[in-house]
């Protein structure tokens, strides 16, 4: 079963969070997705996994983190054409997003 995170987000209570996800699981036995989870904040991604949800998809937080980087290593060299030194940066910022949101969800932050 998955939930896309833009319909997450406008129900956020904790509340609904906690008690409807929880009996979804309980009821069906399924593995739960928040597909689409990215900017949703920390808390709510914490309620989310207590509630219940197995997997959760950041894949546009990544997206967007690889982006600033290199809009900053653009910034930062505007002349540079050798690809290594631009994307440096973007993998950079993507790691940060990634190992951030695995702490999270392995309840380490």
């Amino acid at each position: 079963m998955a939930y896309h995170g833009a319909w997450f987000r406008v129900r956020r209570k904790s509340v609904w969070i906690s008690i409807v996800f929880a009996e979804i699981g309980k009821a069906t036995g399924l593995f739960m997705t928040l597909h689409g989870a990215s900017g949703t904040n920390d808390d709510d991604l914490r309620r989310a996994i207590r509630a219940g949800i197995t997997e959760i998809h950041i894949n546009t937080e990544v997206r967007l983190a690889w982006r600033r980087g290199l809009e900053g290593a653009f910034a930062k060299e505007p002349d540079q054409v050798v690809p290594y030194k631009l994307l440096a940066p973007a993998v950079d910022a993507m790691e940060q997003v990634i190992s951030s949101r695995l702490r999270l969800f392995n309840g380490k932050s």
